[in-house]
């Protein structure tokens, strides 16, 4: 099943992570070109630093920054992707942390990881409302979390330049 959640910059689409008919199905109803991965979102930063190849100091700067963000990173080599993924594509991974982007009254309806991507139509803007969701998605197989939320800039994206925590942006909106 693909879902539409709030988060904390707009509305996203997502899917189970091993799901991989609702992943292709998200490039489907965005009409999004398959050369562009699905950001993973992971429920905590424990979930994190598990996943990821992230030291303690990039960890604990993720912990304490103040805007959205998406951090770009390899994954260890014992987590193992999904078999559909093509592993040229997620060489590096876009992760987001739940517990820093979603509300927290969702927590317990999701299993993680996740694949998500905001919910609009690639190439247009950003979507806010529920109901707006309803209009572009109606008569599709989506669960629609009915909130409303402000419309706010999209995450920095951003990746650690080695094992520092000077960062690279790929996207900065703060």
């Amino acid at each position: 099943m693909i879902f539409a959640i709030p988060t904390d910059t707009c509305f996203w689409l997502g899917c189970s992570f091993f799901d991989e008919k609702w992943y292709f199905e998200i490039y489907n109803l965005k009409s999004r070109t398959t050369n562009k991965p699905l950001s993973f979102v992971v429920k905590d930063f424990k979930e994190l630093e598990k996943i990821t190849n992230l030291n303690k100091a990039q960890l604990n700067f993720l912990k304490n920054y103040s805007h959205p963000f998406t951090i770009l990173t390899s994954v260890k080599e014992n987590f193992i992707l999904p078999s559909f993924l093509d592993k040229n594509i997620y060489n590096k991974v876009a992760f987001r942390v739940w517990e820093k982007c979603i509300s927290k009254d969702l927590l317990d309806k999701i299993n993680f990881p996740i694949f998500l991507t905001s919910a609009n139509i690639s190439w247009e803007n950003e979507i806010y409302s529920s109901s707006e969701l309803v209009h572009i998605f109606k008569n599709k197989n989506i669960k629609i979390f009915t909130w409303n939320i402000d419309k706010i800039p999209t995450s920095n994206i951003f990746e650690f330049i080695w094992e520092t925590i000077e960062i690279q942006f790929h996207r900065k909106n703060y």
